[in-house]
């Protein structure tokens, strides 16, 4: 059975619940506002400004032009939205065609095919993964295309789970794998909208092992 001291359960939404500042089209945009909310509540910002996607904020979302971020299974867009709307500029892959809701949206880059296929040089400021199936060859993929990400940026890594009893073998595989390529974990959450999965979130190293 996996235990977790009660720091690693904070949460710093009342109830522990939290409630995304705006419609979103997916569960994956939920998953990323309460990311990026959490990381301004306990002052590891993930996004400038993220402290807007707080509950008692009123205020819009944070502002991200000029920075390049990696999606991985964007697919159908709800991060990829998000992102956008906050002026970045996305790089979506998933082996779905781009989202007809996306279709006039700037700032998009959408790339229809497998991302174990898929490479990149391009500088990057962030990046997320959300790809469905095994956690092993997601956390490989994430690992490779972590090279480009500059120091300091983060990442929101989805641990997907087939079984709950998996999880400190799957955490114990991952971790490393991501440490490896500089993504440093630095927090392990269930978010209000994951389901068997957990969300690994954190920053690429200034030196990578």
């Amino acid at each position: 059975m996996c235990t977790l001291a009660p720091q690693a359960c904070f949460s710093p939404f009342p109830g522990g619940l939290f409630t995304p500042p705006a419609a979103l089209p997916s569960r994956a945009g939920a998953k990323f506002a309460e990311a990026s909310a959490f990381l301004a509540a306990t002052g590891g910002l993930m996004l400038p400004g993220a402290a807007s996607a707080l509950p008692a904020a009123g205020k819009d979302a944070p502002a991200l032009p000029g920075t390049r971020w990696l999606e991985l299974g964007a697919y159908p867009g709800g991060i990829t939205a998000a992102l956008a709307a906050a002026g970045a500029q996305v790089l979506a892959v998933d082996l779905q065609a781009r989202p007809a809701a996306l279709a006039a949206t700037p700032g998009i880059d959408w790339r229809a095919q497998d991302v174990e296929s898929f490479a990149t040089d391009e500088p990057l400021d962030g990046l997320v993964c959300d790809l469905n199936g095994p956690h092993g060859p997601a956390a490989r993929t994430a690992a490779r295309l972590a090279r480009t990400l500059r120091p300091g940026a983060p990442f929101l890594h989805t641990l997907k789970l087939s079984r709950w009893i998996e999880l400190e073998s799957a955490l114990a595989e991952v971790v490393p794998l991501l440490a490896a390529s500089g993504l440093a974990t630095a927090h392990v959450r269930h978010l209000c909208a994951n389901r068997r999965e957990l969300s690994l979130i954190g920053h690429k190293s200034e030196v990578v092992p």
